[in-house]
């Protein structure tokens, strides 16, 4: 198994923001280093997660076990306003890891949606080391 030179990082950044967005190209380790760092995880990649996610995005959002692990965030980026709500409400540092390999984050809407809500981290495959 490859540890991530990022772990220390996205620990540390889970600790100081209320959402941190892992990002980064397929296959790099994204769901492999959320999935050791949470408890709770879900993923869009499910057909019925990403329908529920996307039919009533504020209610999925409040009914999640936190802190969560959303992964495959760009497959519902209805999410990122609800997220924004919730964070207004009930803003907790490290309530929200989420992971996806598009540059959701490049959209207009959604950085003036989670300005001061989100730090986003960058994983790749050239930063990592043997454990």
């Amino acid at each position: 198994m490859l540890k991530r030179s990022i772990e220390y990082i996205l620990k540390t950044a889970l600790k100081i923001s209320p959402i941190v967005l892992l990002k980064g190209a397929r296959q790099v380790g994204k769901s492999t280093l959320a999935m050791s760092l949470s408890k709770n995880y879900i993923v869009l990649d499910d057909v019925s997660t990403r329908i529920s996610a996307k039919d009533d995005p504020n209610r999925f959002i409040q009914n999640l076990e936190k802190p969560i692990c959303i992964d495959e965030i760009q497959k519902a980026p209805e999410l990122l306003e609800s997220l924004k709500l919730y964070i207004d409400k009930h803003r907790k540092n490290g309530d929200f890891l989420i992971t996806g390999s598009a540059n959701i984050l490049d959209m207009k809407a959604a950085k003036d949606t989670l300005a001061g809500r989100i730090i986003e981290l960058i994983i790749s495959s050239k930063l990592c080391k043997l454990m």
